[in-house]
């Protein structure tokens, strides 16, 4: 017999038991009393006869039977909610199997007609299967971790977070996780998170090679510890009101390239075809035909132009000539002018119709002296936190060890601890500059793995099979149908480059 049809065969005799303790007390009053007044005029007032104490004993003890049993019966399993509805009184209570595997049942009551869920009670499974290990059966599984993590291995749950840790010296931990209260919420806000009422935090897993194992992240992935390889914890002191330390880089796209990149001769660019085959975001492009790769990773803040201004001072107001500069940021094409600090005044540098620069500061102040070859650091408006697509270097081809540098400095600068980005290596139309090409190709992908794109060697397969095109191939340059001049794309190769950064950007949940 089933634990359920126990308790159904026991509530029936707790009914039956009351139903004759009900007759059996009328009996004795009938005849104790003989028809005797129920109740006797004492000097204490009325009492009541001991026929009549006999049966409000009875009545007790019926009442408790009855409600017993009327509990029992309405904690009753039954196959579905409208069955313990039509089966229970109102303010009853009756259970229903939980269609979850790690659940036995759940505890309704029954207010005015509505099933109001009370409780639910955990299967034997939890435990049974906890105890053979079998942790994936109950969404939890084991994991091994780095010995630089400080420990050996962990549970964790579906999101990576751990119920518990077992660290090197083989003691149990239990991390705890709690919802911020308003106080709490408060001062992260202050200290750079931008928390909102329902803010919590969690535990993070990292791969090793973004230098970190763990993280405690906030909802938006921003972290406020983290354990790096070495075991180290460290924490974010960020306290940006606009930007904290995010974990993982933004969904919005940040484009660092040249011309392939913001167009030429009227063709639909891979990256505005992008925006239809990816999740809706913000797309921020700071690509400027022409430009080699330092021009361009020093307008996003990864490289360093020095300028020296005339009489080597900013003066309290107006513009002041630059004299001599490392880097030519700005160029004929793209913007004219780029916001940011130099020797820390923050203001305005711009360039001319003769190429000449000059530097406005922001607001009026004293006058400041400064040496020469000041760093000048672009304000990027907190897209160092963006995924990057890095596209640079077909202006320079023949300086491969430049570009290496750029593309290392370009991924450096982002301030993402678990950086997304992609990395396409240059093109050309030239013969001459294919080995160049090639040596970049071999350097990115040993170093980036399958972040990099080879632009290059993924256009060999869209040649239309003309005599042309396979001469193309075969010397290593872009096919010339694919191409509206020496090197310049066409709308159709736009596209199959869209087409592959998407199939990435989406393949990596990004």
């Amino acid at each position: 017999m089933s634990e359920i049809e126990s308790l159904q065969a026991y509530a029936g005799q707790l009914a039956e038991a009351a139903a004759q303790a009900t007759v059996s007390a009328e009996k004795q009053y009938e005849y104790i009393n003989g028809g005797a007044a129920d109740d006797v005029l004492t000097e204490s007032g009325l009492v009541p006869t001991l026929a009549k104490q006999v049966v409000l004993g009875q009545a007790k003890v019926t009442a408790s039977l009855a409600e017993v049993a009327s509990q029992m019966a309405g904690a009753m399993t039954y196959a579905s909610t409208a069955l313990g509805l039509a089966g229970t009184s109102n303010g009853g209570y009756f259970s229903v199997p939980s269609p979850e595997s790690r659940e036995y049942l759940i505890l309704y009551q029954n207010v005015a007609g509505v099933a109001v869920e009370r409780k639910r009670y955990p299967s034997s499974e939890v435990p049974e299967r906890l105890e053979a290990g079998q942790f994936d059966k109950v969404g939890l599984q084991m994991v091994s971790l780095s010995p630089e993590s400080g420990y050996s291995w962990a549970i964790v749950d579906s999101t990576q977070r751990a119920a518990l840790l077992v660290d090197l010296s083989g003691a149990v931990v239990i991390p705890k996780y709690h919802r911020l209260d308003v106080a709490e919420q408060r001062l992260a806000t202050v200290e750079g998170f931008g928390l909102t009422a329902d803010a919590s935090f969690k535990f993070q897993s990292l791969s090793p090679e973004s230098g970190f194992v763990w993280a405690l992240v906030d909802q938006n992935g921003r972290r406020a510890l983290a354990v790096d390889t070495s075991g180290k914890v460290v924490g974010n002191f960020d306290i940006s009101a606009t930007v904290g330390g995010y974990i993982t880089s933004k969904k919005d796209l940040y484009f660092l390239g040249d011309s392939l990149t913001n167009g030429a001769g009227g063709q639909i660019t891979w990256r505005a075809a992008l925006a239809d085959l990816v999740s809706p975001r913000t797309h921020t492009n700071i690509a400027i035909g022409g430009q080699t790769s330092p021009q361009i990773v020093a307008r996003a803040g990864a490289y360093v132009t020095l300028l020296t201004l005339a009489d080597d001072l900013i003066p309290a107001s107006g513009p002041v000539a630059v004299t001599a500069r490392t880097i030519g940021l700005l160029t004929s094409q793209g913007q004219q002018s780029i916001k940011g600090r130099l020797s820390g005044v923050y203001g305005t540098l711009s360039r001319a119709g003769d190429d000449s620069y000059s530097f406005t500061r922001e607001t009026a102040g004293a006058p400041v002296s400064v040496g020469k070859k000041l760093a000048f650091a672009p304000d990027i408006a907190g897209h160092d936190f963006d995924t990057w697509m890095i596209f640079i270097g077909a202006n320079n081809i023949a300086k491969p060890e430049e570009i290496k540098r750029d593309i290392a400095a370009a991924v450096n600068a982002m301030k993402t601890v678990d950086k997304r980005y992609l990395v396409m290596t240059p093109v050309t139309g030239d013969p001459a500059n294919a080995a160049y090409c090639e040596q970049i190709e071999d350097w990115a992908s040993q170093t980036y793995g399958d972040r990099v794109l080879k632009i290059r060697e993924f256009s060999f397969q869209f040649n239309d099979g003309s005599a042309g095109d396979l001469a193309d191939v075969a010397k290593g340059i872009i096919p010339r149908s694919l191409r509206i001049d020496g090197i310049h794309f066409t709308t159709f190769f736009h596209g199959k480059i869209a087409e592959l950064v998407a199939a990435e950007i989406n393949r990596r949940g990004w």
